[in-house]
């Protein structure tokens, strides 16, 4: 009676000897140097290394904001202009300062703000974001710029201002009086809500 032999092989992660079958096979039909469990934790340590970066966290504000754009157009019915990139959210979200509150931000506050929100006429946009610190996104909502910046005084007015010409390439006047409509349909939709 012979015995079959049990192919092994030597992981070169672990050090291991173990069998053909811990370890994954490629298609090709060779076994690679590391066991499957090995990898598991290679897998595991490379995903957490790549979801700790900066273009991760980029990624992962342009699907929200696709995602936000979206419903957004479900609400209103109708399309909104989505010509955003990975590039444009880098850039934004590469400063250093709250569009709002002028504080200095760590990466882990930063977030991307849409200017004039999607719900009220605002595009998803490079000229229409921002990076705003998450105390001021979250405090700000979907109120209009105009509102919410007069808290953070004049400062933050000129701020939102000059990131809005900067990324439309449009006269200030022009960003201006978007900015004025904007509020002004907001005042009004406010109003007709307080008296329904």
């Amino acid at each position: 009676m012979s015995k079959k032999s049990i192919e092994t092989k030597v992981c070169r992660n672990c050090e291991q000897e173990k069998e053909i079958s811990e370890f994954y096979v490629r298609s090709n039909g060779t076994v690679p140097y590391i066991c499957a469990s090995c990898e598991r934790v290679a897998v595991v340590e490379r995903e957490k290394a790549r979801k700790g970066t900066f273009r991760y966290k980029c990624t992962v504000a342009l699907k929200t904001a696709r995602v936000s754009r979206k419903r957004a157009e479900e609400e209103l019915g109708e399309p909104i202009t989505d010509t955003l990139s990975l590039y444009d959210v880098l850039f934004t979200l590469g400063a250093d300062d709250c569009v709002y509150c002028g504080r200095h931000c760590k990466q882990s506050e930063k977030t991307l703000e849409h200017i004039i929100p999607l719900l009220q006429g605002g595009t998803n946009t490079f000229d229409n974001i921002a990076m705003a610190c998450t105390s001021c996104n979250s405090s700000k909502r979907d109120k209009p710029v105009t509102e919410f910046a007069q808290n953070h005084g004049i400062r933050a007015k000129n701020r939102v201002l000059e990131r809005m010409v900067f990324g439309s390439g449009k006269e200030p006047e022009e960003v201006f009086g978007v900015l004025s409509a904007v509020s002004k349909r907001y005042e009004e939709v406010k109003g007709s809500d307080k008296t329904a």
